[in-house]
């Protein structure tokens, strides 16, 4: 069996021990969407980054908050993806001046960090990379 599989199968087995848990400590009904999703994280997180984040016991969990921020965000709506719709020549020009904005950003943070917040931090995009 194949390693990524093996990982994949240890996941599902973690969530059908939590799943059994849930429904033998409670008669009630329960949200298996939100347990699929953590799934879902935790098999990438185990996967791409070969990290155990734990997804089963902890449902606040950092990378599924940031995750769930990422993907709430409306792309289309920016202004910046508006313009480069409306002009894809300049688009290698906005990725230039966002990435010299985040640098910006880091480098004014290394020097008064009291008084620059931390962009990565705050933005759930640059998090997750």
């Amino acid at each position: 069996m194949s390693t990524g599989r093996l990982l994949v199968n240890q996941c599902i087995d973690a969530l059908m021990k939590k799943l059994t848990e849930i429904s033998e400590e409670n008669t009630k009904e329960f949200n298996i969407y939100l347990w699929y999703r953590h799934l879902t994280m935790d098999v990438i997180c185990h996967c791409a980054f070969g990290l155990d984040t734990d997804m089963k016991n902890d449902i606040c969990n950092e990378f599924m908050i940031k995750a769930d921020a990422y993907f709430d965000q409306h792309v289309e709506t920016l202004l910046l993806t508006k313009l480069s719709y409306l002009m894809p020549w300049i688009t290698p020009i906005l990725v230039l001046l966002l990435r010299s904005q985040l640098w910006l950003g880091q480098f004014l943070r290394r020097i008064a960090p009291a008084l620059f917040p931390n962009i990565v931090d705050s933005a759930p995009t640059m998090w997750l990379q």
